[in-house]
């Protein structure tokens, strides 16, 4: 299934969140994705 509605506002929203973080600090994906390996 796709998911409820409160899973795609809640991914929507929290996607939003990251991307102004990141703006704000000045890190890509690739500087997160770093901190993962």
């Amino acid at each position: 299934p796709l998911g409820t509605l409160y899973e795609d506002t809640s991914l929507l929203i929290l996607d939003g969140i990251i991307s102004e973080l990141m703006r704000k600090v000045g890190k890509t994906e690739g500087d997160l994705a770093e901190a993962h390996y």
